[in-house]
């Protein structure tokens, strides 16, 4: 009798139960938070059939590099996006050499469908690191990256240079209609031609209802 009787402590569970809640809660929201840092998104996709044949293309089609071939006047030297906009906000980072001589902007479809130098159908910005001013700032490792921020519930343009933190053409107004294609137009093509549409950043938000 005496050795059968005994106080049974109650045992330590501390660190055994899985906090369920913190696990399950909201679990499809997690997985997708934790894709965004897995996934990029490129917000511009070039269009390859609307370039010269100087140009190469990246398997993912955002950047272009140049090849040995060098283009005349007579051949087309532009470059569309593959996606057009005609309502909402949009913006887009290109990175390209300093010394690239290029304009950046937007373009109606039916310079899309078929370019001519027309510019009332046009809206950009030029830019020539061999007669443009470049201030020191702005360049990182020989490349500018210039961030385009298109309106269309307003029809304006603006241009950012991210590595020098200045913005400039800011809310540049437009009479272009119907969808807008992002522009590139080469005035020339330099042996380390290098331009990119780099990935923009993914947030996910949780709406409270």
């Amino acid at each position: 009798m005496k050795q059968t009787q005994c106080t049974v402590q109650d045992p330590d569970v501390s660190g055994v139960l899985i906090d369920v809640a913190k696990h399950l809660g909201n679990l499809k929201f997690q997985v997708w938070q934790t894709m965004t840092g897995m996934v990029k998104h490129t917000p511009v996709i070039l269009d390859p059939n609307t370039a010269g044949p100087f140009l190469i293309f990246s398997k993912d089609l955002t950047s272009v590099t140049s090849s040995e071939a060098r283009f005349t006047c007579a051949d087309p030297n532009t470059l569309f996006g593959s996606q057009g906009f005609s309502s909402g906000k949009h913006q887009w980072d290109v990175e390209f050499h300093e010394h690239t001589f290029i304009d950046i902007g937007i373009a109606e479809e039916c310079q899309k469908q078929r370019w001519s130098k027309d510019e009332r159908h046009v809206c950009t910005v030029r830019y020539c690191g061999g007669c443009h001013v470049i201030e020191e700032k702005s360049v990182l490792r020989g490349m500018l990256k210039i961030r385009v921020l298109l309106d269309c519930n307003e029809k304006t343009l603006s241009f950012f240079d991210v590595y020098g933190n200045k913005t400039f053409a800011n809310g540049k107004r437009y009479t272009l209609t119907g969808k807008l294609f992002p522009l590139f137009y080469f005035y020339e093509v330099i042996d380390d031609l290098n331009l990119k549409i780099l990935p923009a950043k993914i947030k996910v938000m949780q709406k409270v209802q």
